[in-house]
């Protein structure tokens, strides 16, 4: 099961001029008191056919479970996260082109300060599928220069998991001089990803 990996609600972020993304951070809910306690079994089973279906790519059984309850769309999956941002990670552009497209989310939403863009720059799914999805999280109007909490932009966690094509996607719009918490820049973290293609576009 795929989790969200290298940072805890205590770490800190700065407030340059990268640390912003126009969406609004959905973490930040707090959630209505649930009086339906009785329905509670059916919508967890609903949260994890959901979580399932996106994982396996089936858009069909993505599109029925969220007809069948619209709450789904916004509600936390099994790894915490809405199903954007799991569709995203998973690199699974058909749906995540349904859930921008058919059912309207804002594609700059973040949830704890990560975003759709920052999270498909990070996945472990096959390259041509991450660039895809990058491609089109991008064509929807993804903010680039953005951070989450370590201070990562997307262009620093794409350089991290050696997805070359994606760089190059985004290098002419990122901010190259942009640095995490740590002080590090995009270039640092191609180097660390022993990408000798990255380093020279950083």
């Amino acid at each position: 099961m795929f989790r969200p990996a290298g940072y805890s609600d205590s770490d800190s972020y700065s407030d340059s001029e990268y640390d912003f993304c126009y969406g609004r951070d959905k973490s930040e809910r707090k959630p209505a008191p649930n009086t339906h306690w009785l329905a509670q079994p059916a919508l967890e089973h609903h949260h994890d056919a959901l979580y399932r279906a996106i994982l396996e790519g089936n858009l069909s059984e993505v599109q029925r479970l969220l007809e069948l309850d619209r709450t789904l769309e916004l509600a936390c999956l099994r790894t915490g996260w809405p199903s954007l941002l799991v569709a995203s990670s998973e690199a699974r552009p058909e749906i995540v082109s349904y859930l921008l497209e058919v059912r309207g989310i804002d594609v700059n939403e973040t949830w704890d300060l990560k975003t759709a863009l920052m999270v498909a720059c990070d996945s472990m799914a096959d390259e041509e599928r991450v660039l895809e999805t990058v491609k089109l999280l991008l064509e929807f109007g993804a903010v680039i220069n953005c951070k989450d909490r370590q201070g990562k932009t997307p262009l620093m966690f794409a350089a991290t998991r050696g997805h070359t094509e994606v760089v190059r996607l985004l290098v002419d719009q990122a901010s190259l001089e942009a640095t995490d918490n740590d002080g590090l820049t995009a270039l640092f973290h191609g180097v660390n990803s022993k990408n000798v293609e990255i380093v020279e576009m950083l």
